[in-house]
């Protein structure tokens, strides 16, 4: 099965598996090497992946991106349907096989290189190798990573009460969950100045130009709000992902991003600590932005290390 024409741009189509109906979209079929992307939110959507990234990286590899289950172009989470991480999961190894692939490479944003991981260490036969850019691993390192960058942003503009505040939290002993629950609070008080902690190199107007030219309207589009919060009722994703980083024994490659908050905690110390020798072969790259030529070549590194 296959969903594009040949070239760089792919017109996505909705694929029924699982008792669902998930968004696909397929670039570059006529290459060999398969990657499949995973968007991060909970909840974002693979569109801003897809308007760029995706095409440009079709040069040189068969690219899979999804909206994934309850997200945007993806059908509607029902109120009663049970959902967790697990299911996410599932859906990427039932849209491989339904694609006649049978291992292909995966890259996770954000979340879904928490997702990525799992994947990874679940279906060791069917992930080659691992792409983790700017990810979050743990959900309570990157929660503290955003409420610091708050912090910055409350002190410049003069807000003590609220930079109190974003201190309390950071002293606080909280849970993953709770720092989780704070963020959203923290993001009403910041308004539009949370993009500050999300976007470089791109404004926001930019950002939101590309999701409204990806060919759909916003209102019909699916809330993923359902998505996001059965994941945080779930509370799977609040379980630390660090200690299990060299139990990967797939090729990977982690983008530590140096402006983005909620990445910056992720890998830095485990790529100090785990050194040559360790169980999983882990390069790290660390650079202030990840453009597309570097995503290209990085992928082809990824390529070369599979073949040794």
């Amino acid at each position: 099965m296959s969903l594009s024409s040949e070239g760089g741009s792919a017109l996505g189509q909705l694929i029924a598996l699982r008792h669902t109906n998930l968004y696909i979209e397929e670039f570059g079929r006529s290459n060999e090497e398969v990657l499949l992307y995973l968007h991060g939110g909970p909840g974002a959507s693979c569109i801003d992946f897809t308007c760029r990234q995706a095409i440009a990286l079709s040069g040189a590899l068969h690219v899979i991106a999804i909206d994934q289950r309850g997200v945007c172009r993806s059908d509607r989470l029902r109120e009663e349907e049970t959902f967790g991480i697990a299911d996410i999961i599932a859906d990427c190894e039932e849209i491989r096989t339904r694609l006649g692939f049978e291992r292909w490479s995966v890259l996770g944003h954000s979340f879904g290189g928490y997702v990525a991981m799992k994947y990874a260490l679940q279906h060791r036969g069917s992930v080659k190798s691992v792409l983790y850019e700017a990810p979050t691993f743990d959900i309570g390192r990157s929660m503290n990573a955003i409420i610091n960058g708050a912090l910055q942003v409350f002190e410049r503009d003069h807000e003590p009460e609220h930079a109190e505040h974003c201190r309390q939290l950071l002293n606080r002993n909280a849970s993953a969950r709770e720092l989780w629950q704070s963020v959203g609070k923290l993001w009403r008080l910041l308004g539009p100045r949370k993009d500050e902690l999300y976007f470089h190199g791109i404004e926001p107007s930019d950002y939101s130009m590309i999701m409204e030219q990806s060919g759909e309207m916003q209102n019909e589009r699916t809330d993923a709000s359902v998505h996001a919060r059965k994941l945080e009722e779930e509370g799977v994703m609040f379980e630390s992902l660090l200690p299990l980083m060299l139990l990967v024994d797939q090729p990977s490659l982690l983008l530590a991003g140096m402006i983005l908050f909620a990445a910056r905690p992720m890998g830095l110390s485990f790529c100090r600590k785990g050194g040559r020798g360790s169980a999983s072969a882990y390069t790290m790259i660390r650079q202030r932005t990840l453009s597309i030529i570097r995503m290209r070549a990085i992928l082809r590194m990824m390529k070369r290390t599979e073949k040794r």
